[in-house]
């Protein structure tokens, strides 16, 4: 794994995605980016420093404690919380099968296209890196 740090539940997800999309910010205004969105859970502005403060202290967000208000910034990257995420999922899930989890993922939504090349894509980048 990437990390050494736990899984981010869906709630924590939610938040770090504000730090992710928009930068270090205070918590007033993740606060205000969650309510402006339409596809985050809206959350009282006390329930999203609680949030924060959790986060802060697993180790997801630091905080720059020198200026008033303070400044939360992510300290992993969604790539590196997506790949975490992925190979837990794989290992608890699928036995640590990733043809697997690809076949499910596959078989349970319809593929398009362009999605199809995509994968091809990768496969044959995948190949030529194990070649090396």
């Amino acid at each position: 794994m990437s990390t050494n740090l736990p899984r981010p539940t869906n709630v924590e997800l939610q938040i770090l995605e504000v730090f992710w999309e928009h930068g270090p910010c205070t918590v007033r205004a993740a606060h205000n980016i969650i309510i402006a969105s339409a596809s985050r859970q809206k959350t009282s502005y006390s329930t999203t420093l609680k949030m924060i403060q959790v986060l802060h202290e697993k180790g997801f967000l630091k905080r720059d404690a020198s200026v008033r208000p303070q400044i939360y910034q992510a300290t992993v990257s969604r790539e590196a919380t997506q790949q975490d995420v992925v190979e837990d999922l794989v290992e608890r899930l699928f036995g640590g099968a990733m043809s697997e989890l690809v076949q499910c993922a596959i078989s349970s939504k319809k593929i398009s296209p362009t999605e199809l090349k995509e994968l091809q894509t990768l496969i044959r980048q995948a190949k030529k890196g194990g070649e090396k």
